[in-house]
């Protein structure tokens, strides 16, 4: 009877592990990152901005 306990209990923590990987791997999937905010297309205004920033620095 204490093996089967320990073996169901084992059990089920491989089974709450396995959902909070696949959770956890859908929550840090980074391409969402580029469809959610696209990038802009003039990438000079970073570049202005940048060079403005360091002399004020």
């Amino acid at each position: 009877m204490d093996a089967l306990t320990v073996i169901g209990l084992a059990v089920l923590l491989l089974f709450v592990g396995l959902i909070m990987v696949y959770f956890l791997r859908q929550a840090f999937d980074s391409t969402d990152a580029s469809r959610i905010d696209q990038l802009p297309q003039d990438h000079d205004s970073f570049e202005e901005n940048s060079s403005q920033h360091d002399r004020r620095a």
